[in-house]
């Protein structure tokens, strides 16, 4: 399987991800749901590293890991504020103009380059994107007055960083995809452990109340699969980090389709339009 189609089925699992944490965050407190789900996701890592099937690499390896820890934390701290409280219709288009911020980056800091084909598919998959965010307009939030589209932005940049660190990772550094994944993902359940013991258990009874759902596990399960798949694409020498982002970023089929009819979101219409367009995109980019 090449690492287009690996990127597809990322992007189906990441859909799945998006329908379980708005599930999850309904209501419910999202600094918990998100260390609940990030322990679910370290898990079967934590099983791999303590029983030696995962190499460390050595302090200069841990260092550049940790430093991707922190930029992922971040990423997914804004991400899931900006869920809670954007429709799944607005966040997750939103989120999804992280492409456009890998583009510049994997142009200009690796050289990548797109035959004529390719380049009109990403334009196109990337245009539909950005239409699909501000079709959300009509939901209600603005970007310039409301603190969670700038968290959905701020999220969208900082996961395209980090997807061009990882290919300095995977690429430059040669580094295993599975000790950069086991690593990252135990570095960041222990950050987000602080955070939950020094900042929000002795604030919990002035925020959400948190309550448990069996999506939350779900939450971290999809993910770490998506990942995987993810990461293994792009140790591929011939993965365009341009393109394997962009296709990723299709999971919006499934936040489309699931906030239509799960979630009873409206405005579908200038939705289904973008929506069309993204899928020519990535089809245009496949068959090139």
């Amino acid at each position: 399987m090449n690492w287009i189609c690996l990127g597809i089925v990322s992007a189906l699992l990441l859909g799945v991800y998006d329908v379980f944490r708005k599930v999850a965050l309904r209501q419910n407190a999202v600094l918990p749901v998100l260390w609940l789900s990030t322990l679910a996701a370290a898990l079967p890592f934590a099983i791999l590293v303590g029983t030696g099937q995962v190499p460390a690499g050595g302090a200069h390896v841990q260092a550049l890991i940790l430093a991707k820890s922190f930029i992922v934390a971040l990423s997914w701290v804004l991400e899931f504020f900006a869920m809670k409280h954007l429709p799944i219709s607005v966040a997750v288009p939103v989120r999804a103009s992280q492409p456009v911020f890998t583009l510049f980056g994997a142009v200009a800091i690796f050289g990548e380059r797109l035959t004529a084909s390719r380049w009109a598919g990403l334009s196109l998959a990337i245009f539909s994107y950005f239409y699909f965010a501000f079709s959300g307009r009509r939901d209600g939030p603005r970007f310039r007055i409301n603190v969670w589209m700038v968290c959905a932005f701020g999220a969208a940049f900082i996961g395209a960083c980090s997807s061009l660190y990882d290919k300095f990772l995977l690429n430059r550094c040669r580094l295993n995809p599975l000790t950069v994944q086991s690593w990252y993902t135990l570095y960041i359940a222990a950050l987000l452990s602080a955070v939950i013991v020094f900042m929000w258990f002795p604030r919990r009874a002035r925020t959400t109340r948190f309550s448990w759902r069996w999506s939350i596990p779900c939450i971290g399960l999809c993910l770490a699969a998506s990942d995987a798949l993810y990461f293994h694409a792009l140790r591929d020498p011939g993965a365009l980090i341009a393109m394997l982002t962009t296709i990723r970023r299709a999971n919006v089929v499934i936040s489309f389709a699931c906030g239509a009819f799960l979630f009873g979101e409206t405005n579908l219409r200038p939705k289904a339009v973008a929506l069309v367009g993204i899928l020519a995109g990535v089809v245009v980019m496949t068959l090139s």
